[in-house]
């Protein structure tokens, strides 16, 4: 009741003295009303006298010119500054303010204390999920990050947020799992402020071929056993995210439905070795014989993979020649030393039978048509 009491009293003290300046001054500017506040906040820095008061009356372009004129320095934080009427009418004719212009209220006093200032947690939990986001090769369609726990906000800040910086740092080893630990320092001024623990929840999302029904041990896959569909795949691996690879391949084990069908949860079906030569391709034909490496320019007549003997025409001689497979560029025909061949021919492949009736170098001297020779180290000698 006594401070309804004040107030209505100061109330009434303004509105005479605005009254008494307009009936004797008549057309005289009217005062600006200065009324000290009982308690404030104020940041860092200088504490003005608009900080501190109420303008009230007066020149509004003079209001602004008082309220902007500094009356001391900001307390430390946890300490108190109080400042009464007398320092601000003080400073103000400091100021040169003309003393007719103004009216402070006598003997009132206002406690200044020190703002301190909140850091929320959504901005911490920002400042984790943004160093996790950078890491991860992903969308942010995705995947989802989300705090374990509730992070509690960061209180008694003597600088505003926008002035904090936020560091966070990695705790957990790369790649993650469901749960990724960090710590978010907190740095005020430069200065460590607090340190806040932090679990983030990651959860990753694909496209996932699922068993549309139970599937058995054995069973060929067909479009009727599949289903696709956005699943949660964190710490999943060997998953499908679509059916083509799936089709025709035989189960290894069996699937219940819905569930997730897994490349070891199939047997691949072989797939056939590309041709290393080609119909047509110019190709080495080699020979080896006595120490010596013969070889000369072929056409490739057949197509062959790595180790099948196909037949070879010597581009010079323009004989046909039965030859390995050696390289994409290279084919070894087959020939004879002291009755071992160097190169088996192809199964089910008729042999020229005049071949098996020639000398050693028979078959070599049919590659030998402006042969390039080049000596060969000594074989070992066979028991």
């Amino acid at each position: 009741m006594s401070l309804y009491l004040r107030n209505i009293g100061m109330t009434c003290w303004g509105q005479m003295v605005c009254l008494w300046f307009a009936l004797a001054g008549g057309a005289a500017e009217i005062p600006t009303i200065i009324t000290l506040r009982t308690r404030t906040s104020v940041d860092a820095g200088p504490v003005s006298i608009g900080d501190v008061t109420v303008l009230q009356a007066g020149n509004p372009a003079q209001n602004r010119r008082l309220a902007s004129i500094d009356l001391d320095d900001a307390p430390q934080p946890g300490q108190k500054l109080t400042i009464n009427a007398k320092q601000v009418e003080f400073r103000l004719l400091v100021a040169g303010v003309p003393q007719q212009t103004f009216l402070v209220q006598p003997n009132s006093t206002v406690l200044v204390t020190r703002k301190t200032h909140n850091l929320t947690s959504e901005r911490i939990v920002a400042a984790a999920r943004q160093l996790i986001a950078t890491r991860l090769p992903w969308k942010a369609a995705e995947y989802t990050l989300t705090p374990a726990a509730p992070v509690r906000p960061i209180t008694g800040l003597i600088v505003p947020p926008d002035q904090v910086i936020l560091r966070p740092v990695l705790q957990s080893s790369w790649p993650p799992g469901r749960n990724v630990h960090l710590t978010v320092k907190v740095l005020v001024q430069e200065q460590l402020f607090a340190t806040v623990p932090i679990t983030m929840q990651l959860q990753r999302f694909s496209d996932t071929v699922i068993a549309l029904r139970a599937i058995k041990q054995g069973h060929v896959i067909n479009p009727a056993d599949l289903h696709v569909e956005r699943r949660d795949v964190t710490g999943e691996t060997g998953y499908f995210t679509s059916t083509n690879h799936l089709l025709g391949q035989t189960m290894r084990v069996a699937v219940p439905a819905l569930h997730i069908i897994r490349a070891d949860n199939v047997i691949p079906k072989k797939t056939k070795q590309e041709p290393l030569i080609g119909v047509r391709d110019r190709v080495q034909i080699v020979a080896h014989t006595r120490g010596l490496r013969i070889s000369t320019l072929g056409e490739a007549l057949e197509a062959g993979r790595k180790g099948e003997v196909i037949r070879v025409r010597n581009v010079n001689s323009k004989k046909v020649l039965q030859a390995r497979v050696v390289s994409r560029q290279e084919v070894l025909v087959n020939t004879m030393y002291d009755g071992v061949p160097t190169s088996a021919p192809r199964v089910g492949v008729p042999q020229q039978p005049a071949a098996a009736s020639r000398g050693p170098h028979s078959v070599a001297a049919d590659v030998a048509s402006e042969p390039i020779l080049r000596r060969l180290p000594p074989l070992e000698n066979k028991p």
